[in-house]
């Protein structure tokens, strides 16, 4: 289980990140009687597509882990059909 989310730690907290972000700066600017922070503004297109980046390098890590896997499965099976030819020899 842990193996399959690993990968997307950091997006999550990411995520986490950018919401307290977004977040503050919405209630901030309300208290405040500021301009509303979305006028004029990136931060919240910004914080918004910053997961997005740290879920995409995940998905990828996840496709390249389970390619290793059955990698290393596929050596340690013409390991031991070496070795047993090696025996039989």
């Amino acid at each position: 289980m842990l193996d399959t989310v690993r990968p997307f730690l950091p997006a999550i907290g990411c995520t986490i990140l950018c919401v307290i972000a977004i977040a503050g700066n919405l209630i901030g600017g309300a208290m405040t009687g500021a301009a509303p922070p979305w006028i004029g503004n990136g931060d919240i297109a910004f914080y918004s597509s910053l997961p997005m980046c740290f879920a995409l390098v995940g998905v990828f890590q996840s496709k390249l882990q389970q390619e290793n896997r059955e990698l290393r499965k596929k050596f340690e099976e013409l390991v031991s059909r070496q070795s047993a030819k090696d025996r039989a020899a």
